[in-house]
């Protein structure tokens, strides 16, 4: 029988490593944020081995998780792990069948597996303290990062400060440069833009004595948000911040008995200021980017105009199922080769895949088992969203419910696989007010 001693020593260590892996989780961050800017700027002749480098923060984790016993231990959790067994063993088939080889099948691997055990690890060990600290340092760099944004949109597409990875110029909006930030590419920045919004919102909606960022610094990351925002470049960042605005209707609707009982006017203007920042940045948008605004008016215009539109652009990859599945291969064409990374590792009778959305790549990819693949992010969307709203209405904190409108949108329509590491990958929702 343990003595208390014995006990009180146990629990220390599981702290001190809890403590250590969040740790871990705040430099995946950062890595998050500076990879992008290593690979296309300061180091990139060896941009394909900075690809990986968060990867050793990953398993370092799951080895002290490992030793602590602070895996989670519910079904879905365990759900998820047969999950990536299941890929992994179809992956090995693709191989072994001859039209896939063991490097490709293992880019691919991580690239829908790898990181899954990490999200259910931070949901774990990031307590209410961490996830206020790390709502803190993230609106903080939104600051450098809309300033770097604002020297990409004022630059030539050509300038290094547009430089992607594997492209000489940015992509372009008119005249203009769609701007990356410090990510590989511009999708990266987008959804940086969506946790932004989101973790402002919070900030907002909360009383100022419990803030993250508060007055008057607020106000100067709001505006750096909004000048993230607007000079994306992208369509996309827009139904972004429709999500994370529709969380936070959500959040208010069901906080509404709650803040009725004291309801003044601080209370009240706290309730409509996701309208309020949407009214000042359209307001801003055509009174400082007027020429921002033009490129992108024209841009939409001509996808609805074409015979694609812009709902398809944004919902396509729901759309595209269908056909997918109507020549679906029992074991898929093989995992990663959906992707350039994975393409050039492919064996010489590899089939590559070239599907522009993605739920479509992951049937091409994976055959029947991406069928699985697709029901089981749609499941960890549901569930977080089914979780954030409980937490919110429990805790009556707006966090949950905006942070997840992170992993909510992207297990239903997810980027581009070159872009998954570049995700905020936000995946808590057992926080307390």
């Amino acid at each position: 029988m343990q003595s208390i001693q014995d006990l009180d020593s146990s629990q220390d260590k599981v702290e001190r490593i809890r403590k250590i892996i969040v740790n871990l989780c705040f430099a995946f961050g950062i890595l998050l944020l500076t990879e992008g800017a290593l690979r296309k700027w300061f180091l990139a002749p060896f941009q394909q081995v900075l690809y990986f480098i968060k990867d050793p923060l990953v398993i370092l984790s799951y080895l002290l998780a490992s030793i602590a016993g602070l895996w989670p231990k519910g079904l879905f959790f365990r759900l998820s792990i047969g999950m990536i067994a299941l890929t992994f063993v179809v992956g090995l088939f693709q191989v072994l069948g001859g039209i896939n080889s063991i490097g490709s099948m293992l880019l691919g691997w991580r690239n829908y597996c790898f990181l899954i055990p990490f999200a259910f690890l931070m949901q774990q060990c990031l307590n209410g303290k961490d996830l206020f600290n790390l709502s803190r340092y993230a609106l903080l760099t939104s600051i450098p990062m809309a300033v770097l944004v604002f020297i990409q949109y004022r630059s030539p597409r050509g300038a290094l400060v547009n430089m992607m990875l594997d492209e000489k110029q940015a992509f372009a909006y008119g005249k203009l440069a769609r701007a990356s930030g410090t990510f590989s590419f511009t999708a990266g920045h987008e959804y940086y833009c969506q946790a932004m919004l989101a973790f402002l919102l919070v900030c907002w909606i909360l009383p100022n004595n419990v803030r993250p960022v508060k007055n008057p610094l607020l106000w100067v990351v709001a505006a750096a948000t909004v000048v993230n925002i607007l000079l994306n470049g992208n369509r996309g960042v827009f139904s972004l911040c429709a999500a994370t605005w529709l969380m936070s209707l959500v959040y208010r609707l069901l906080a509404a008995p709650l803040w009725s009982k004291r309801l003044n006017l601080k209370k009240a203007f706290r309730l409509i200021i996701p309208e309020v920042l949407i009214v000042l940045a359209v307001c801003s948008y055509s009174y400082f980017f007027a020429d921002a605004l033009e490129a992108m008016m024209n841009r939409i215009i001509h996808t609805e105009r074409s015979s694609v539109g812009n709902a398809e652009r944004v919902y396509g990859s729901l759309t595209y199922v269908i056909p997918a599945l109507a020549k679906i291969e029992p074991l898929g064409k093989g995992l990663g080769l959906g992707i350039s990374a994975g393409r050039r590792l492919a064996a010489a009778n590899s089939q590559f895949v070239f599907e522009e959305n993605d739920l479509p790549r992951v049937i091409a990819e994976a055959g029947y088992l991406g069928i699985l693949l697709i029901l089981f992010r749609f499941s960890w969307g549901g569930l977080i969203f089914y979780g954030a709203i409980k937490a919110s209405r429990r805790t009556g904190n707006p966090f949950p419910l905006l942070i997840a409108s992170l992993p909510v949108y992207a297990s239903v329509l997810s980027p581009d696989q070159n872009q998954l590491d570049e995700l905020p990958k936000i995946r808590s929702w057992n926080v307390e007010a």
